[in-house]
């Protein structure tokens, strides 16, 4: 099934009816898919469905249609069904099935300007309803300073944002919540941030399409892990990255921090560990 979203301008705001009719095809994404696509490689894909065992937190970037809910799609859908997902969206985009859990979704308010609830409404409720992990699809304004109150609840988030780059991501989700105009100034909400958000996953795609395609290449960039910093910002350690689009998306050779490293290896099945999923020797996803 599909959906769209419909934006629409008209005089004196714009000097002609000015409207963008966005389709999404609600596509039962997996990483393995993500892979035959040519978005993930197959080490990368074992990596990421290694990390939706454990409640770590992940932010998913790029710029407007680089297949970011796509990527969240098929991390949710790699999420063990014992787990609780509570997915907050302005506008449903997602479709997962989800065993554990429930889908909310945005409303405006009517036309006397009664009975909104908003984004930042939805992440405030779920939070009491003692989640695993918190899914927003498209994190753009105050109800990013509510995923700080995540860790304190001791529940992990899973969202995207738009940015051009995986550090800017961090600088982008720090602005947003900032904009809740609550009293906590940048360096605290940086501080937040950086002790709870694990990875950032950036993704990019082609300007214009391909010869001999079907359509623009879709593709993961760089996974990056945040490292615990000495000061009040953030410091990042490459774990996956590719040099360009239609290159390989290949292993550093680094590593998670160690105490990131053992929560991962203690959700995997017997068996199975990090080292042999980072190296490509398994492919559990």
């Amino acid at each position: 099934s599909d959906s769209a979203r419909l934006t629409a301008v008209i005089p004196p705001v714009s000097d002609q009816l000015s409207a963008t009719i966005r389709r999404y095809a609600l596509r039962k994404e997996s990483l393995p898919s993500l892979v035959e696509l040519g978005a993930l490689s197959p080490a990368a894909a074992g990596f990421l469905w290694a990390v939706m065992q454990t409640g770590l937190s992940i932010l998913i970037s790029g710029p407007p249609g680089a297949g970011k809910t796509s990527l969240l799609s098929a991390m949710m859908a790699a999420a063990p069904p014992t787990h609780c997902l509570r997915c907050c969206e302005e506008v449903r985009e997602l479709l997962v099935p989800i065993v554990h859990g429930s889908y909310y979704e945005a409303r405006a308010a009517s036309l006397d300007g009664v009975g909104e609830i908003s984004l930042r409404d939805l992440v405030k409720i779920v939070l009491a309803m003692r989640p695993d992990r918190i899914v927003v699809g498209e994190v753009r304004g105050s109800e990013a300073f509510e995923l700080t109150r995540a860790v304190n609840a001791g529940c992990g988030f899973a969202c995207t944002v738009h940015a051009n780059s995986a550090p800017y991501a961090l600088n982008a989700i720090v602005n947003a919540a900032l904009m809740a105009g609550e009293n906590d100034g940048e360096p605290i909400v940086r501080r937040v941030f950086s002790s709870s958000i694990d990875f950032v996953i950036h993704l990019d795609r082609d300007s214009l399409p391909q010869p001999g395609s079907n359509g623009l290449r879709r593709q993961v960039m760089e996974i990056m892990a945040v490292v615990p910093a000495m000061r009040d910002d953030f410091s990042s350690d490459p774990l996956f990255a590719r040099e360009a689009i239609g290159r390989p998306l290949d292993w550093t050779g680094s590593f998670p921090p160690e105490q990131t490293t053992n929560i991962i290896n203690r959700s995997l099945p017997d068996g199975l560990d990090l080292k042999a999923i980072l190296e490509g020797r398994v492919s559990p996803s």
